[in-house]
């Protein structure tokens, strides 16, 4: 059996996050130790060498915490990239990690170049150009001036013709859990455009959906492109991926949704084990809010009724890995 290795952030494995039932990453790994020995790591803790200088072993009958220095390559042939936490602030060395384990003699899951792609939205504009049904995306020229940005048209995208209320800008790369995510509004004037334009360098500009104020986001979980669970996030506001402030309630998908997710993996450019889509009911129509295959919450730890099932495929996953 392949030795597994998980990248998670130690230092919260006993913490439940505010506004979730579990703490996701404990349960998974207490779940596979029972099973299966496993080095969990905090992906600070890999040096450009591949050097480990800290890390817990799981076993089933306890996890020890190691601090001394190891070889990544010795310590594991698998290596499940999940739970990163928030690397925007890091990202340069998130990069350097990832480019580093182009020398890890292992297999990731998600594969390495998946992950390096999946954090930018260029997706987003591959698939509006595809036409697929997508929230309109522009990306914000650098020269663009606020009173430009809020004459944005949408019009070229035939899945939605209203006229936008209020815009949402964002990140276009690095994007994570709602940092840098604004209401257009929000900015004052030129000046503050201007600077948050330069931090967040490059951008993109969408219309304000209020669907996601009355009804929030429904997000599909796939393994292995099997359909696994979808759940509805809702917090009534713009922003719903603060968990906190969300409830998360079990979604029972649809043959359209089911059909459109089918689709968006067909096309997707890159292999990857696992793949979460997030989809916006508009109108009659289900648009593409986001892909993730970087970094994604799975939601089971809102919805603990799912823990069960989405272990024992995640399980089956890594037992793939030995054919």
């Amino acid at each position: 059996m392949k030795k597994l290795g998980i990248l998670a952030n130690i230092n919260s494995l006993n913490i439940i996050p505010e506004g979730d039932e579990i703490n996701y990453m404990k349960f998974i790994i207490d779940y596979l130790r029972q099973k299966r020995e496993i080095v969990v790591m905090d992906w600070r803790d890999i040096n450009e060498n591949l050097e480990v200088t800290r890390h817990l072993n799981c076993t089933k009958q306890g996890i020890t915490i190691k601090e001394d220095k190891s070889d990544l390559n010795e310590i594991c042939d698998l290596l499940f990239i999940k739970n990163l936490g928030k690397v925007y602030a890091e990202k340069e060395k998130f990069l350097t990690l990832l480019n580093s384990l182009n020398n890890f003699k292992g297999k990731t899951i998600n594969p390495l170049e998946s992950i390096k792609n999946n954090f930018s939205k260029q997706y987003i504009f591959d698939f509006q150009n595809q036409n697929f049904p997508t929230i309109p995306t522009i990306e914000v020229e650098k020269n663009t001036t606020l009173e430009e940005l809020k004459k944005s048209d949408f019009s070229f995208n035939v899945y939605y013709k209203d006229q936008p209320v209020d815009f949402v800008v964002k990140p276009k790369i690095f994007g994570e859990q709602g940092v840098g995510v604004i209401k257009l509004s929000d900015l004052k004037n030129e000046k503050e455009f201007q600077e948050y334009h330069k931090n967040n360098y490059p951008i993109i500009i969408q219309p304000l959906m209020e669907e996601i104020k009355e009804k929030g986001e429904n997000s599909f979980i796939f393994i292995e492109k099997e359909f696994i669970h979808s759940v509805n996030k809702f917090t009534g506001k713009f922003k719903i991926n603060s968990c906190k402030e969300a409830s998360y309630t079990q979604h029972n998908a649809t043959q359209e949704e089911l059909e459109l997710c089918n689709k968006i993996m067909e096309n997707w450019p890159d292999k990857s084990n696992y793949m979460r889509i997030d989809l916006i009911p508009h109108k009659g129509i289900n648009l593409i809010s986001e892909i993730e295959a970087a970094n994604p919450a799975f939601y089971f730890e809102n919805v603990i009724e799912l823990k069960d099932n989405f272990v024992k495929k995640l399980e089956a996953l890594f037992l793939s890995f030995e054919d």
